[in-house]
């Protein structure tokens, strides 16, 4: 989150300026992803997207639209995502969950009560469902971009884009950059003017080819601060560092108190302050009162305090005698915490190492008239003194110390030359440091990470301690609700599963990490569960055994091929493992252990037999995501944790507003009733559907705002955890294999990031799934046509299909009304022959589908019996009277 309601006041005093892109030509910028994103889908769009699940359809049109402007004018964009989170950002990020997570509820809650014609009358066109004027997302609430990371990414491969994850907060590792020189000007959001940099692009705006843009030592003239005066005020009113807001203001009703576990009730300060200057800090002068505020007003507040503070007391250095008078012990610990995030945040340098932020404005000469540096931390003897490891600044990115890891540090001092000119400066840390950001991770984790090679929420846990397992995105109705759900993620082998991952990291980490638990916290019950991540003997020693070399089939890893020719029982090879296809073979095939799909005697058991026969029934006619799709269903399908042709109890499907004419909607006031169809049509369109939803739907609306199915929502989540956990057991196998070099060479070998980028690239499960839209689709489509055929038997088959077309491109889709489901050209999203397109993709993938549900019910009945597969077949003619 940016710096609160700072930019509204730098609009309103006109510190934005603005000039034209062309004088970036052939620049390098480097650029905040979470702030371009959030520049992109403000309030207004992407409402529905905590309802259909994935990423934002348009996103890649507007990255790609942007990439034009920047080609036109030779300007290189380095795209930054923030990475793990200190103490302060985590706290916050939990509570802002529980706030958001009770949002979705409320909102699924109104639209399964509303009554979905009563709306009607006010729209031009008749199919114009009253659940657009509901937001599934919170006025303050940005992307939930930690879960969309890999998605992002694939557009960066695809698009030929560098990028980086940085350790921590990506603000001020683009600052470093700007410093070294390696980006000519940054992207970014208020949270630069935390960071030693003079003036950042605010905004962007492609169309028109200019940017916003803002000065910062103009903005501290203009505001009358000193540099610690404003650092101070904005960790007062939140910023991303330090994103609490200090309870010293009007409550907003739109966003969780701030400060919940920090007492206002001494928030009057003892020079007169208080309420006095929340009311005089209003907007023009007026009353602000409790639940009557607004961000805009937020940072005016907290500078009319600041400026009324110096005039009391005389102090113009800092606001810390302020925060001392209030007598608040835990707003003044808020405060050091907030002032140490800011000084002491690591970030990656152009070494490959991480160092706190501080320490590296200093060796850059960056130090003067700043407070970062006490007086007696200025120049001794003449260079920069970096602390050992097991001294100052070690602990200060977070590593134990020797006492607690029983290790001793480094024996030698890590130096950095600097140039001559360059003001030397010694940078004494504080010892515990570690226990504001985090715990320190080896350097080549941290490069791993920026490159997208480990999962944030592994990492994450690692230094922390603690997993917290969060509700998926369709929520719960209640404390007994989503039972299969529950039951998939506290399963026995999920649960062991995890265990194996966080050994599989932390056995190349200090000894500390290998004796430290794991506390995992499920939202849903008290008990927590503790994971000791040790096994005799280590993960990695069970694997070491399972090598795929030389393949002689090129370059390229084709997970179908996999299937079909390396499966042979011979995993021993002692040949060195050096092109990608093999690497990633030899990954999955570890993978396949782990999964107990290939046991200890290298022979395939019933899943892994499963899988070679598809794989050499569907030959070539199979993609490489079909082939993914395939393997996570027959996982589903063995975790027994829901039937696939079972309907949901508990959560509801696509309204029925969408699966009638406009001359029957007011038949069936009950939006979701099943009236009309048997169950036994029930259960084979929900097969159907879900089986569906694993293809795209290639619509990219900019707001999307049509049918929304919560079932298969939630059977999506079901699936979205398995893949989830596939790529995180095949990502930190992978770090694990190139760590210990295993007949492998790839860490010498993998001389640029190039060679990194095409590996990533080629991970099978690694963009995750897409939305539900190819599902909500082909329920509206089964459910019309099998009611035509009921009500209006003298129909053709092709009369049917005709019908059910023009109900989805007209009536849904609204392909003649513009406004509807724009693109990011202002034109509707979609046309008529490419959802007729996508349908048939649909339907071809139901046909593999049903070849792999064959071989199942041959190979192994526990996973598809009899009955399941009887109903299955039946489906499947079902379906073929329809297309």
């Amino acid at each position: 989150m940016p710096i609160t309601s700072l930019e509204s006041y730098l609009f309103e005093r006109k510190l934005a300026h603005t000039s034209s892109i062309e004088i970036l030509e052939n620049a390098v910028i480097g650029i905040d992803v979470e702030h371009y994103l959030s520049r992109i889908y403000t309030f207004k769009k992407e409402q529905f997207l905590p309802a259909i699940g994935g990423a934002p359809s348009s996103l890649r049109d507007y990255i790609k639209s942007d990439l034009k402007v920047f080609q036109e004018f030779n300007i290189k964009p380095i795209f930054v995502i923030s990475g793990l989170q200190t103490q302060l950002q985590q706290k916050y990020k939990n509570d802002l969950n529980e706030f958001d997570t009770q949002h979705v509820e409320n909102i699924w809650n109104k639209i399964n009560t509303k009554d979905p014609y009563s709306h009607g009358s006010h729209h031009q066109h008749p199919h114009f469902h009253n659940a657009i004027i509901e937001n599934f997302r919170n006025l303050n609430e940005s992307l939930p971009i930690y879960s969309m990371i890999n998605y992002i990414i694939k557009f960066f491969l695809e698009f030929d884009i560098d990028y980086m994850i940085s350790p921590y907060d990506a603000s001020f590792q683009l600052s470093y950059f700007y410093q070294r020189g390696v980006i000519d000007s940054v992207y970014g959001s208020t949270d630069l003017l935390l960071t030693k940099i003079d003036k950042f692009i605010l905004g962007m705006e492609f169309q028109s080819k200019d940017f916003k843009f803002v000065n910062k030592s103009k903005v501290l003239k203009a505001l009358n601060l000193n540099e610690q005066q404003f650092l101070d005020l904005c960790i007062i009113v939140g910023c991303g560092i330090q994103p609490e807001t200090f309870p010293l203001f009007p409550a907003l009703s739109n966003k969780p108190p701030s400060g919940g576990s920090v007492s206002s009730s001494s928030s009057t300060s003892s020079f007169g302050m208080g309420s006095s200057a929340v009311v005089s800090g209003g907007a023009g002068g007026t009353v602000v009162g409790p639940g009557a505020g607004s961000q805009l007003n937020y940072f005016k507040i907290g500078l009319d305090t600041l400026y009324q503070y110096a005039q009391f007391s005389g102090d113009n250095s800092s606001l810390l005698g302020y925060i001392i008078s209030l007598n608040n012990p835990k707003l003044l610990d808020l405060y050091y915490k907030g002032v140490c995030s800011i000084r002491y945040i690591p970030i990656l340098n152009q070494e490959g190492y991480v160092e706190l932020y501080h320490a590296a404005m200093a060796k850059l000469g960056l130090s003067e008239n700043i407070d970062y540096l006490h007086e007696e931390e200025e120049d001794v003897g003449g260079e920069v003194q970096e602390e050992k490891q097991e001294g100052k600044i070690g602990n200060a990115e977070g590593k134990p110390t020797k006492q607690e890891t029983g290790q001793e540090g480094d024996a030698s001092d890590e130096r950095s030359s600097i140039d001559s000119s360059i003001s030397h400066r010694s940078v004494r840390i504080p010892n515990d440091v570690h226990e504001i950001i985090s715990q320190r991770l080896p350097p080549e984790l941290y490069f791993y990470q920026s490159m997208g090679l480990l999962p944030l929420s592994l990492l994450g846990s690692i230094v922390k301690g603690e997993l917290e397992i969060r509700p998926p995105i369709e929520g719960s109705t209640g404390s007994k609700s989503n039972e299969s759900y529950k039951n998939l993620i506290t399963s026995k082998f999920y649960e062991e599963l995890l265990d194996s991952q966080f050994n599989l990291l932390t056995q190349f980490l200090a000894r500390y990490y290998q004796v430290k638990k794991i506390r995992v916290k499920y939202w849903f019950k008290n008990d927590i569960l503790e994971l000791n991540n040790r096994f005799t003997p280590p993960i990695s020693k069970k694997l070491n055994k399972f090598i795929l070399a030389n393949d002689g089939n090129g370059e390229n890893f084709v997970i179908n091929r996999f299937f079909q020719s390396r499966l042979d029982g011979e995993y021993t090879s002692t040949k060195t493992v050096e092109t990608k296809d093999d690497i990633i073979s030899t990954v999955l095939l570890r993978v396949l252990h782990l999964y107990g799909i290939v046991n200890e005697k290298s022979e395939l058991l019933t899943i892994g037999r499963i899988l070679v026969e598809f794989a050499k029934s569907a030959d070539n006619e199979v993609s490489q995501e079909e082939v993914e799709h395939i393997i996570l269903l027959v996982l589903l399908l063995n975790s027994k944790v829901l039937t696939l042709n079972e309907p949901s109890k508990e959560y509801t499907d696509v309204s029925n507003y969408y699966k009638t004419s406009m001359l029957n909607q007011q038949q069936n006031p009950n939006q979701f009733s099943k009236q009309g169809l048997t169950a036994d049509v029930i259960k084979k369109i929900t097969l159907i559907s879900r089986i569906f939803s694993f293809k795209k739907l290639n619509v990219s609306p900019i707001n999307y705002q049509g049918p929304i199915s919560r079932s298969l929502l939630n059977f999506r989540s079901h699936v979205e955890f398995i893949n989830h956990n596939l790529i995180n057991t095949l990502q930190l196998v992978l770090i694990d294999f190139v760590v210990r070099q295993e007949q492998n060479n790839i860490k010498t070998e993998y001389e640029t990031k190039d060679d990194w980028y095409k590996l990533i690239d080629q991970l099978p499960f690694y963009k995750g799934l897409d939305n539900t839209l190819m599902g909500v689709i082909s329920e509206i489509y089964f459910e019309m046509a099998i009611k035509q055929k009921q009500e209006q038997p003298q129909l053709t088959k092709q009369e049917i299909i005709k019908n059910c077309q023009n109900h989805l491109s007209e009536h849904i889709f609204l392909v003649n009304i513009p406004s509807f489901n724009i693109n990011v050209n202002g034109v509707n999203s979609t046309s008529r022959s490419q959802l007729i397109d996508d349908f048939k993709g649909g339907v071809e993938w139901w046909k593999k589908f049903i070849i792999l549900i064959d071989i199942i019910n041959k190979t192994d009945k526990k996973l598809v019996d009899d009955n399941l597969y009887r109903e299955i077949k039946q489906t499947d003619e079902f379906l073929k009277e329809f297309v």
